[in-house]
């Protein structure tokens, strides 16, 4: 078992078939009303240092700022509030936000929802907005690839259609190198985590009526 979830091409190969395959920005029509990005980015606020600590999930809101500069859509929806039992004052899009508009981004273009807690929350939460705002047009959804089948699932659920713009991708090219076929690798577990964590992710959800 230790030989088979360490190794990278494995990996790779279940992680490439699972995620939605990315697409470049300049395949993306200028026509989207809204930009919908997932939360994630943001593992935790630190309280010493008095700012937040990102993990890779920045991506999402990296490449949905530049979204909505290069005119694909008139408005950036950050959706996530707090996923911790324990902390329930630091929320991440309140926090993203500010990001975002101290890099120069127009406040009036950014939508702010704090209240969901999850991928479900996100959808239902997001949509919550889209109807009070009546946001009426195509919407572009962002969020990590891996993650990707379980949120739109959740959108479809809700009668929501949203063009998918996955980001953060896990996998990449096969290489048929020794380091890549044949030498384990630890970060190989990780993205194992990732994977089976969305699998169980996506049961639950089915169970729960949810997608």
């Amino acid at each position: 078992m230790l030989l088979v979830f360490t190794n990278p091409f494995l990996i790779n190969c279940a992680m490439r078939a699972w995620e939605v395959p990315g697409k470049s920005i300049d395949q993306v029509a200028n026509d989207h009303e809204v930009i919908i990005v997932l939360g994630g980015a943001m593992r935790y606020y630190n309280n010493e240092t008095l700012r937040p600590v990102y993990g890779s999930s920045l991506d999402r809101v990296m490449q949905g700022a530049v979204l909505l500069q290069s005119k694909k859509a008139n408005y950036l929806l950050l959706s996530g509030g707090s996923g911790l039992l324990t902390d329930q004052v630091q929320k991440e899009s309140k926090i993203v936000g500010k990001l975002l508009t101290d890099m120069g981004i127009d406040s009036s273009k950014l939508f702010i929802e704090t209240i969901s807690r999850n991928t479900y929350e996100n959808a239902v939460e997001s949509t919550k907005i889209i109807t009070e705002e009546k946001l009426k047009g195509n919407i572009l959804l962002v969020t990590s690839a891996y993650h990707m089948r379980r949120s739109m699932a959740c959108f479809a659920k809700l009668g929501i259609d949203v063009e998918p713009f996955p980001v953060d991708q896990k996998s990449g090219m096969n290489r048929y190198t020794p380091d890549k076929i044949i030498i384990p690798d630890s970060e190989s577990l990780v993205l194992w985590e990732l994977l089976i964590h969305e699998w169980i992710g996506c049961i639950s959800y089915y169970i729960m009526s949810y997608i």
